[in-house]
């Protein structure tokens, strides 16, 4: 499964609603569904406040990761996947991963104009991660806790140009050496009813975007 979370400052939707626009748009069912190949199943996006920030979560489900497209093929932004395996250890290769797409289009600030874009920029963050089926080897701008890869964007990031801004500048393929594999039988029958009941929930939610 591929879990995402957004979170922008009150601030910054109330400009994009002056602007016409909605800022969690791309993370309506409706969308979702249309801009994506291989997801089986979606869950609602959950929206919560805290510390006058607006946090969008929401999670994918996948039954085989090589059909999986994510984003607008058409703009040549889709993220792609390549899963090989070779006993206990395998690959997992993200072509064109969500943070590419944030670097390709990112234009660096220029030092005098940061303070004024600061607070155009406050409380923004992107934080992207995968849940893989083992330890992996270490990549360039990517936090490992255990078995789940992290990669992070915040405010700072956007404004000065850092972080994975500056590690992502020339990736266009992310590269994951998963070792020592675990099979755990209770946790993937666990895994299963949960994906069915995701499978069945997503139904609903396509249902009732539709009506």
């Amino acid at each position: 499964k591929i879990e995402l979370s957004f979170a922008l400052s009150e601030q910054m939707i109330a400009m994009s609603k002056e602007q016409g626009q909605d800022p969690f748009e791309e993370m309506s069912p409706k969308k979702l569904g249309k801009d994506s190949k291989g997801i089986v199943a979606f869950t609602k996006p959950v929206q919560s406040k805290a510390d006058g920030y607006t946090y969008m979560t929401f999670t994918a489900y996948f039954e085989d990761i090589n059909k999986v497209q994510l984003g607008d093929e058409e703009e040549d932004k889709a993220t792609e996947f390549q899963y090989t395996r070779d006993g206990g250890t395998a690959t997992l290769t993200i072509k064109q991963p969500m943070i590419a797409s944030i670097v390709k289009d990112y234009e660096p600030i220029e030092p005098a104009q940061r303070q004024a874009v600061a607070p155009m920029l406050a409380g923004m963050m992107f934080t992207e991660h995968y849940v893989l089926p083992g330890l992996f080897e270490d990549v360039k701008g990517v936090t490992a806790v255990d078995n789940t890869a992290k990669i992070e964007v915040d405010a700072d990031d956007m404004l000065n140009g850092t972080g994975a801004i500056t590690d992502f500048k020339d990736v266009t393929d992310l590269v994951f050496k998963i070792k020592d594999i675990k099979e755990d039988e209770a946790a993937m029958k666990a895994f299963k009813a949960e994906l069915q009941q995701a499978v069945a929930e997503w139904e609903k939610i396509q249902k009732e975007a539709a009506e």
